[in-house]
């Protein structure tokens, strides 16, 4: 695994965040501000920042309540 300097990294993407403000860098794609700013590709398939467990978390709601609406 590669070490990355996150200043040098966190540079590179301010950079490239001016660079799309001002249309100088356009993202397309997999070459998008991430993958420029870290110097790797992603890997197909998979999903950068996503924990594996997802939990989610339904309330109900009461629609029946008294509700008047203007005529």
């Amino acid at each position: 695994m590669v070490k990355l300097d996150m200043r040098v990294v966190d540079e590179k993407i301010d950079s490239l965040v001016e660079g799309t403000e001002k249309g100088t860098f356009v993202p397309q794609g997999h070459d998008d501000i991430l993958t420029k700013a870290i110097g790797t590709f992603e890997h197909g398939g998979r999903v950068r920042g996503v924990e594996e467990k997802l939990e989610l978390e339904f309330t109900s709601v009461d629609i029946s309540a008294d509700v008047s609406f203007p005529t």
